[in-house]
């Protein structure tokens, strides 16, 4: 990219969260908290955990319907982006911030 580009100034996001939404879709913490991401003010409610529950139509009992190790789960929750093993390459890439 340097090479095609060489004005170009680059920069690496090394680690951090990764939303579960891209282009600005998502609309968790705008119902949730009233903070919209498209205008620079998430509220992470994707990264909280939850307890999602199903009622039985035939007995009208409602049952937990997504469980981790018996403590509901964090279904929304995307793998946090961790480049730290490739630190080396991210240095030498001629990026101008990581």
């Amino acid at each position: 990219i340097k090479k095609a580009l060489p004005d170009l100034e680059l920069e690496i996001f090394v680690h951090g969260s990764m939303c579960f939404a891209f282009s600005g879709r998502c609309l968790i913490s705008a119902l949730q908290k009233g903070r919209v991401p498209n205008r620079g003010s998430c509220a992470n409610d994707c990264r909280f955990d939850y307890e999602y529950y199903v009622k039985n139509p035939d007995n009208g009992v409602m049952m937990r319907l997504v469980e981790e190790e018996g403590v509901g789960t964090h279904i929304f929750n995307a793998k946090d982006l961790n480049l730290s093993n490739h630190i080396a390459e991210i240095l030498s890439s001629n990026a101008i911030s990581a």
